[in-house]
């Protein structure tokens, strides 16, 4: 019996230990298959390696652990595999701050009109800085000029005064004697903005704008003001003065004292020690022309009247004096554009039948 028992105890294990070795023949070759994928894995790893190591002009390395690859790649050592999605992120960032950068570019090329064609930076920085140095030669070119500017109108103003007031009784009959020209507040320009013009006024004793004025006299002051500049803008210490002012229509709208102070001004020496010769341009019949040296008058284009002498031709060892032509001989001016000044003269409402022109 017991025999028996022992037995069948073996059978059932001889059983049992065949299944199991069956089964694990069939692990063996499960994981026989895997370590066959894992080398073909690290192969694969190896060369991908070795591609990246030749991309970038890394040698070989000796093997294919860490410390190896580090001692070839310094930079691989640097990161750990927990750095990976950090890593993952600032790529994602990066590629979207360089697709930003490429349509700057494109917008860039477009403005600088490029044509796509790459810019040198080294070059470009050069060109920059010729463009700084311009700029900053131009800018202190622009300060010295706006320096001299300011140092003229400072110099001008105390001389401009200074003629007005000589002008200024001349021209109003006595009213008026004193002014003050001064300048508006401009921070940009350090001798100041406009100009602002007053005339001291004795029956409100104070300093009027010239604003407040009526016109006739507003238009006196403004002619002062401006033979006043042209005498003190004369470059005398460069002995370089004009010889002569020319006056077009100076008071268009002045009674016959106003009119005939001018007249005694311009034919004075109040301007005569200024000027060797002055043109007198006016269609008002209020003065006598004789007051002036010499005179034309001018009808419809046409010199009608002249008391101008002689014109000397100058010829090396000889004078000639050749007479003015006579008004027969001068030629005129087409009907149409006789009409058509004469039409304007109606619409402006002055009668330019005759105009003088006056010479002193």
């Amino acid at each position: 019996m017991r025999l028996r028992c022992e037995r069948e105890i073996q059978e059932a294990r001889e059983e049992s230990i065949q299944g199991e070795i069956e089964g694990l023949k069939v692990q063996e070759g499960a994981l026989s298959a895997r370590i066959s994928l894992c080398f073909q894995e690290i192969d694969e790893t190896q060369e991908i390696i070795a591609s990246l190591l030749a991309q970038r002009s890394r040698p070989a390395p000796k093997g294919y652990t860490r410390v190896e690859i580090v001692a070839v790649w310094p930079l691989v050592g640097e990161h750990t595999p927990e750095d990976r999605e950090r890593l993952e992120t600032q790529q994602a960032e990066l590629e979207v701050e360089l697709h930003n950068l490429e349509e700057q570019e494109l917008e860039l090329s477009q403005v600088l009109q490029t044509g796509g064609k790459k810019l040198d930076l080294a070059e470009a920085r050069h060109r920059k800085d010729q463009q700084e140095r311009s700029y900053q030669t131009k800018k202190r070119g622009s300060l010295v000029l706006q320096a001299t500017i300011d140092r003229l109108m400072r110099k001008m103003l105390p001389r401009i005064e200074y003629y007005m007031q000589q002008f200024l009784p001349s021209l109003t009959l006595g009213r008026y004697h004193d002014v003050r020209l001064t300048t508006e507040p401009d921070e940009h320009v350090a001798s100041g903005g406009a100009f602002q013009l007053s005339v001291w006024e004795p029956a409100a004793s104070e300093y009027i704008p010239r604003a407040l004025l009526s016109g006739g006299t507003a238009d006196q002051i403004s002619l002062t003001l401006r033979l006043a500049f042209s005498v003190a803008a004369l470059p005398r210490e460069l002995n370089a003065a004009p010889g002569f002012v020319l006056l077009d229509e100076p008071l268009t709208s002045s009674s016959r004292e106003r009119m005939q102070a001018l007249v005694d001004m311009v034919t004075g020496e109040t301007l005569g020690q200024h000027f060797e010769q002055m043109l007198f341009i006016s269609h008002n019949n209020s003065f006598d022309p004789s007051a002036f040296a010499y005179h034309i008058y001018i009808d419809n284009g046409l010199v009608a009247e002249s008391t101008l002498p002689a014109v000397i031709d100058y010829v090396p060892g000889q004078t000639v004096m050749t007479p003015l032509p006579e008004v027969s001989d001068l030629v005129e001016y087409s009907e149409v554009e006789i009409e058509a000044e004469a039409e304007a003269e109606e619409d402006e409402g002055t009668d330019t039948s005759k105009v003088p022109i006056i010479a002193e």
